[in-house]
C-alpha cells in the first residue's frame, strides 16, 4: 500500500512539469489539445527511450526550435559515451538510462560496503532539485521523504550545496537531521549512518548524488573507498552529461519532426 501511495505522489509530483510541456507543445505547434500534446510527448518518450519526466524537462528547458526542420541545426557527429571505468565495467548500453542508473548505484553500494542506497538527479526546469532515480534496501516511507529533496539537512542536499562530500556517522545524534521528517524515516527504516557524494562535471555543476546507508552508526567508509566513490560519482556525472547532450536532445528533435501536421518531405 505505502508504494502505491508514493508512486501516486511521485506522478503528482510531474503531473505539473508535464502540464507546462503539454502547453508549450500546443502554443508551439498549434496542437488541438492536451491530449495531442500528451500523445506527441509519450511518443517521444518510448521512441528514444527518455522518461518522461525527463522529456518534459527538456522541453520547458531548451531554446525554441531554430528551424521548420531542425530543433538543432548543425549539431554534427554525436560525441561518444565518455571513456570511464565506470561504463567501461558496466558494458551495456549507455543510452539505456534506468539500466546506467541502477548499475551506478549497485556500484556504489558494493564500493561502500553499504547495506542501502539512493540516486537523485536534478531537474532544470525544477531549480535544480533533486529527484530520486533509484533507490535498494529502504522502505516506502523514506522514499516519499526523499522523492524531491530541495534543502538540507537532508544529506544530498547538503553535498549539493557543498559540492563535496557529506558524512552523517550517527544520525540520531546530529540534531538538525533527526529533527527533520527525512531524517526521522531513516532511523524507522533502520539506517543510522549516511554518506552522500554530489556527482560534479568538470564545470563543477552538481548533477545528482550518490546516498549509501548503512545500519550500525559509525564513521565510514575509509579514505581508500571514499575515493573510489568520488571516482564513480565523476564517472556518472560525464554520462550524464553526455546523455543530456546526445539522447535527450535526439529525443527532442525526434518530436520536433514528428509532429502532427509537418510533411516529412520538408515542403
Amino acid at each position: 500500500m505505502r508504494g502505491e501511495v508514493f508512486g501516486l505522489r511521485a506522478k503528482a509530483r510531474t503531473a505539473g512539469l508535464i502540464g507546462i510541456a503539454q502547453g508549450m507543445l500546443i502554443a508551439r505547434y498549434d496542437l488541438p489539445g492536451p491530449e495531442a500534446a500528451f500523445a506527441l510527448l509519450r511518443e517521444g518518450s518510448q521512441q528514444r527511450n527518455v522518461p518522461l519526466r525527463v522529456l518534459a524537462s527538456a522541453v520547458v528547458t531548451a531554446p525554441p526550435p531554430q528551424s521548420d526542420d531542425e530543433w538543432f541545426p548543425g549539431r554534427g557527429t554525436h560525441a561518444p559515451p565518455p571513456d570511464t571505468a565506470f561504463l567501461r565495467s558496466y558494458r551495456g548500453d549507455a543510452t539505456d538510462r534506468r539500466q546506467i542508473i541502477a548499475a551506478a548505484l549497485d556500484t556504489a553500494i558494493a564500493v561502500a560496503e553499504a547495506d542501502a542506497g539512493e540516486v537523485h538527479l536534478t531537474d532544470p526546469a525544477q531549480d535544480h532539485a533533486l529527484f530520486l532515480e533509484a533507490h535498494r534496501g529502504l522502505d516506502a516511507a523514506y522514499w516519499d521523504e526523499v522523492a524531491l529533496v530541495t534543502e538540507p539537512p537532508v544529506p544530498g542536499a547538503l553535498a549539493q550545496s557543498r559540492l563535496a562530500p557529506v558524512a552523517v556517522p550517527d544520525v540520531a545524534a546530529d540534531e538538525n537531521l533527526a529533527a527533520h521528517p527525512a531524517g526521522q524515516a531513516l532511523l524507522a527504516a533502520g539506517s543510522h549512518a549516511v554518506y552522500s557524494v554530489p556527482l560534479i562535471t568538470p564545470e563543477r555543476y552538481c548533477t545528482g548524488t550518490l546516498t549509501l546507508h548503512r545500519n550500525d552508526p559509525g564513521t565510514w567508509p575509509g579514505p581508500a573507498r571514499r575515493a573510489e566513490l568520488l571516482r564513480l560519482a565523476s564517472d556518472v556525472a560525464a554520462w550524464r552529461s553526455w546523455y543530456r547532450r546526445t539522447v535527450v536532445l535526439d529525443a527532442l528533435e525526434h518530436l520536433h519532426q514528428h509532429r502532427p501536421g509537418r510533411d516529412p518531405n520538408g515542403r
